[in-house]
């Protein structure tokens, strides 16, 4: 919290995009994807498919709902790039410009709970099949004493 309070003005100077906390957590996942293949995989009947770029889908609220685009190759862009995708597909899920093709290919899903999150349980309908892996930080606690951040994460939905 603290670091995004000093950075968020120059952040948002440098790079045209305000500096949120789903930029971050759309990084760590891509590290811990890369670092744990597996996590990033899903089941094909008696197979593991196992890619080698991490497409992360992000719940974004729309007039109409939840809807759940897809940032691409999220290991490649700087946490700038991932805010900048972020905006731009809840841009168009505002406007009602959304197309299929921006909700189709996603390998893992990140929901910040928000809104819907907070009436619906941790937005735990937002993860999209074959997807085997979705996280829902609903609230970061920094501890001062032992200087780290806990982030409380809602339970993961049952696989359907």
């Amino acid at each position: 919290m603290n670091l995004r309070k000093t950075y968020k003005d120059e952040f948002e100077k440098r790079h045209g995009v305000k500096l949120g906390f789903m930029g971050a957590f759309c990084k760590a996942v891509a590290h811990a994807a890369k670092a744990q293949p597996a996590v990033n995989a899903f089941i094909d009947g008696k197979d593991i498919v196992y890619h080698d770029y991490v497409n992360i889908s992000v719940a974004v609220a729309s007039p109409k709902g939840l809807v759940v685009p897809v940032i691409r190759n999220v290991e490649t862009k700087s946490i700038a790039e991932v805010e900048a995708s972020i905006m731009e597909m809840a841009i168009k899920a505002r406007d009602g410009s959304m197309a299929m093709e921006d909700m189709d290919g996603g390998t893992f899903t990140v929901s910040n709970g928000g809104t819907f999150g907070s009436l619906m349980g941790a937005s735990a309908s937002a993860r999209a099949a074959p997807q085997g892996c979705f996280v829902a930080p609903m609230r970061a606690r920094s501890c001062s004493r032992c200087r780290h951040v806990r982030v409380h994460a809602a339970k993961a939905p049952a696989a359907p």
